[in-house]
């Protein structure tokens, strides 16, 4: 990966988590996810309801099959914790999507959160 994308990626990153904080919504950043390997997040929200891990992409294109071995590899490494992967592709909104599975869990942790701001 070079530079450029890194820094787009580093920017994406502080715009999500920016934009998490904005909302109420805690999160904290995990160091060094790029270098730990695919299993780790990019940021970790956990309240006394649950845990979600986030994986964040700022990109031109979406890379599905890329993104799904991530989130699965993040889902077994992080056990107990819901996995989303929230996305943006250039000159587009934030989205965000993760496993059906875990959609009771995920709105019961934001749920703690007052995100009508």
């Amino acid at each position: 990966m070079g530079r450029k994308s890194r820094d787009k990626g580093a920017r994406g990153e502080r715009e999500f988590w920016n934009m998490l904080r904005d909302r109420g919504i805690n999160a904290r950043r995990t160091y060094s996810a790029q270098a730990a390997g695919p299993g780790v997040p990019d940021f970790v929200t956990q309240n006394q309801r649950g845990c979600i891990t986030w994986e964040v992409k700022r990109t031109k294109s979406v890379k599905w099959g890329e993104w799904l071995k991530q989130l699965k590899a993040q889902r077994s490494e992080n056990d107990g914790c819901n996995t989303l992967l929230a996305f943006r592709l250039d000159n587009e909104e934030w989205m965000y999507c993760g496993f059906v599975d875990d959609l009771q869990k995920v709105t019961k942790v934001l749920a703690v959160y007052d995100v009508e701001g």
